[in-house]
């Protein structure tokens, strides 16, 4: 090994031992080489402005050969924050020259950074370095699980440096559920009073790599299923168009199968003078297909006129949100 290449080993190495000794400390360059920072924060809806994204996690790896064949850890889960309506890390991290970084983010960030399991996938016959992700429903279901990856190259003349800029992207499905009563009972009150959503997944981890050509996937070995359920106390009223009884819900991608996610809507009927008539639970299934990540899904559900049977009409599918940018963002 020549002069030069030991001289950036043991600087290589001066610099990972360093960032691994010190905790909550901002690391001075002892060698006046440009620090890691972050740019532009790009970004869908429902987390449609940089503005939501108040922290995030970052796992970062540079190269110890400029072919990038082998790498070590450069952040773990590095917790990047705002202070002072600025962005910030504690454990600054720097560029060297004639290597190769890799980065891998996640938002929200995740304090138990054992659900993080760093291992090397196998798809379409090649190996990815990446994490598996374990992730668990929340019950207030609004939880927006999301991910980017950058791969950067530090040539060995560089002279200027660009900013890592993250392209964060949805690992979950949207879901919205409206319903309307028929139109034969135009002149009839009726009260939802709950709704219902049986067989959705409860857990699940996500596959994901810091090769952005990784299709990220979630394996579903062991898990198991669970109920969403809504109530209104005072019962809400529907009329014969569209009324929002779920909304925006952040669900893990499923495959639906023949009756695989049952729906019940428990309503009340009132007669034309006003009198309870009933209460009945409907019940039906959501139809075949699938949820995918980063979609929204519209489900319109009209009740019967007069039995328990509800129809469901085909989904309205849209992606979820644009692709935009906020503000600039740079963590200093």
């Amino acid at each position: 090994m020549g002069t030069n290449k030991k001289k950036k080993m043991r600087k290589l190495l001066i610099i990972c031992l360093t960032i691994a000794l010190v905790s909550c400390n901002r690391i001075e360059n002892p060698s006046g080489e440009t620090p890691i920072n972050f740019d532009r924060v790009l970004t869908k809806a429902v987390v449609d402005d940089v503005e939501d994204i108040d922290v995030f996690g970052v796992y970062a790896q540079i190269s110890t050969t400029p072919e990038g064949t082998d790498y070590v850890n450069l952040m773990t889960n590095e917790r990047v924050y705002q202070s002072d309506s600025e962005w910030t890390y504690d454990n600054k991290c720097y560029w060297i020259k004639d290597r190769k970084y890799r980065f891998f983010s996640i938002y929200p960030y995740e304090t138990n950074s054992s659900n993080i399991v760093f291992t090397t996938h196998r798809q379409n016959g090649r190996n990815y370095d990446g994490y598996q992700i374990s992730f668990v429903l929340p019950e207030s279901t609004d939880t927006d699980l999301m991910t980017a990856s950058k791969n950067v190259t530090i040539g060995p003349n560089q002279i200027a440096y660009e900013n890592v800029v993250l392209s964060f992207k949805h690992e979950l499905a949207k879901i919205n559920i409206n319903v309307a009563k028929n139109s034969a009972n135009a002149n009839n009150r009726v009260e939802v009073t709950s709704i219902t959503l049986g067989g959705i997944w409860k857990n699940g981890t996500l596959n994901a790599a810091f090769d952005p050509e990784f299709t990220t996937n979630w394996s579903f070995y062991g898990s198991t299923t669970t109920n969403i359920w809504k109530s209104f106390d005072n019962g809400k009223v529907i009329s014969t168009d569209n009324t929002p009884m779920i909304e925006d819900i952040m669900l893990m991608p499923q495959n639906i199968g023949a009756q695989s996610i049952p729906i019940y809507i428990t309503y009340k009927f009132y007669g034309v003078g006003g009198d309870l008539q009933n209460t009945t639970t409907a019940t039906a299934y959501i139809p075949m297909g699938k949820w995918d990540a980063t979609k929204n899904y519209t489900y319109n559900i009209i009740l019967a006129a007069e039995d328990n049977t509800i129809k469901i009409s085909t989904p309205i599918v849209a992606s979820w949100g644009a692709l935009q940018s906020g503000s600039t963002i740079i963590i200093q």
